[in-house]
């Protein structure tokens, strides 16, 4: 489905899972997850079935996006689920007012990174208020939209990263991905019990299969599919991070407009 839409997020992308599905693939243990940003609550739906997953907490600092979310069968009864927890504030404030949470995922549901004050969500000094927020073995993922900036920021703010796709996962711990125990959750997980994949489908035995080689496999943009922080750090070495004093893309984005 493409981004922004209404529908629970499709497992292909077209040949890869989108980012709610990947949480399995990356974390050995994702019990406690953080999403940032409701959005169309699209991805709660997704990650909120994943097998692996105890509780869910949301923030989302526009109400107008849960009043939306309401007016959906689909998502609104996300709000009687016991393991699902909205909460409206601001992140950044809602993090920093709450020292003692902490998760074994964060993901960032946000506006595009070339969106007005997107450096909010993307600067170095964001990145290090949420890594005193995971685990031990805790991943940070945020989507890129391909830029390298993105990538960069992320890779040099924490100890250990890769980039998965178009995404960039970080931690303070070695990330070791898992294509058994991905393959396990993505088996066995429903929505609205029906299950995310049927085994009996030629198309999705031959998804299913392919998971094997996910290590191996190739990117349309980069090449290839996964790749370490450290090459994505020697190949932006001329560019500058995101920090709250440098808005980088948004800005540029801006200027052109006028």
């Amino acid at each position: 489905k493409p981004a922004g839409t209404f529908d629970t997020p499709s497992l292909r992308n077209p040949d890869w899972a989108k980012l709610p599905y990947e949480l399995s693939l990356l974390s050995p243990a994702p019990r406690e997850v953080l999403q940032i940003g409701l959005g169309s609550g699209s991805w709660v739906r997704a990650i909120a079935n994943n097998p692996d997953i105890d509780r869910l907490t949301v923030v989302e600092s526009d109400p107008g996006f849960l009043d939306i979310a309401a007016l959906r069968d689909d998502i609104a009864y996300l709000s009687d689920n016991p393991s699902v927890s909205i909460v409206t504030d601001n992140a950044r404030r809602w993090l920093e007012l709450n020292p003692d949470k902490t998760f074994d995922v964060i993901v960032l549901n946000t506006a595009s990174l070339r969106n007005a004050y997107a450096s909010n969500f993307l600067s170095r000094e964001f990145f290090d208020l949420v890594k005193w927020h995971l685990n031990p073995n805790g991943l940070f993922i945020f989507d890129t939209e391909n830029s390298e900036r993105a990538m960069l920021t992320g890779c040099s703010a924490f100890v250990y990263g890769l980039r998965f796709q178009n995404r960039i996962v970080v931690s303070m711990s070695p990330i070791m991905p898992n294509a058994n125990r991905w393959k396990k959750s993505l088996s066995t997980e429903h929505i609205d019990d029906m299950p995310i994949l049927n085994l009996k489908k030629k198309e999705d035995r031959a998804f299913f299969k392919k998971l094997d080689n996910v290590e191996n496999a190739d990117d349309p943009v980069f090449g290839s599919l996964i790749e370490d922080c450290s090459k994505i750090l020697r190949r932006t070495r001329s560019l500058e991070p995101f920090s709250d004093d440098n808005m980088g893309d948004e800005w540029i984005r801006r200027y052109r407009q006028k």
